[in-house]
């Protein structure tokens, strides 16, 4: 999962030009129904459309993300449970954390792709289980 440009830059300024550094307390998980690259947009475009989906917020603490063993990422500590699909039809295939609860709205803060689609059909419950949202840096 890559952070995005926008994510980027706020580091970037932080650490090199002395600009405040704010912490997003809580950030928002998201379902995309096409690739975003990282380098491509700051806003989500193409969310998922379902009748009840929603945007999971998770709070940025180490009761929802745990480091890596390696120490060179942080990958989620609990499961990620999105509402059911109640009619429509989507099939997924990436997400996004974002810093906003509106759908379409906010700044995409880090983009992950699917290990393959998600078809999702009516009844379906989206879940990402332990581990399977995670940001790695390094090779």
């Amino acid at each position: 999962m890559p952070l995005s440009n926008y994510q980027r830059a706020r580091m970037l300024r932080a650490m090199f030009q002395g600009e405040t550094y704010i912490n997003d307390d809580t950030m928002y998980l998201c379902l995309a129904i096409r690739e975003i690259d990282s380098d491509e947009v700051f806003t989500v475009v193409d969310e998922a459309d379902y009748e009840g989906y929603a945007r999971m917020s998770i709070a940025s603490d180490d009761g929802n993300w745990a480091l890596l063993t390696e120490e060179d990422g942080i990958e989620n500590v609990q499961t990620i449970q999105f509402p059911k699909v109640i009619s429509g039809i989507n099939v997924i295939v990436s997400f996004v954390l974002t810093d906003s609860e509106a759908i379409g709205g906010g700044n995409v803060l880090a983009i992950g792709t699917l290990s393959a689609y998600a078809n999702l059909n009516p009844s379906d419950d989206p879940t990402f289980g332990v581990g399977d949202v995670s940001l790695k840096f390094g090779g």
